[in-house]
């Protein structure tokens, strides 16, 4: 019965090692599952080294390479700049007719 709580004492504290790196990572700007992996092959050794290293810059990847910036959201072109126009009317003001002069008698 003592032999089965260290193991599980063991094995909750490797759980948790691999966790922490995972968060770690995840903070830090890190793939966390790659450091989940290399938590659980090498859990003290990871979980030294994800806490040593320096938070990852926003132009770089996992690798340490530089890499352009994505961005997941669409951004809109740029409009081009023209001429101020009017308002339009809001719903329920009256719009004055555009073509009364324009008008045909059939």
């Amino acid at each position: 019965m003592l032999l089965l709580m260290i193991y599980l004492i063991i094995w909750g504290a490797w759980i948790a090692v691999v966790y922490l790196c995972a968060k770690t990572a995840m903070r830090k700007g890190r793939s966390p599952v790659l450091w989940a992996i290399l938590g659980v092959l090498f859990p003290v050794i990871s979980l030294i080294a994800v806490h040593l290293l320096p938070a990852a810059g926003p132009n770089s990847n996992d690798r340490g390479r530089s890499a352009p910036a994505r961005s997941h959201q669409h951004q809109a072109p740029a409009r081009p700049s023209t001429p101020r126009q009017k308002p339009r009317p809001h719903r329920g003001q009256e719009v004055p007719a555009l073509l009364d002069g324009n008008k045909r008698d059939d």
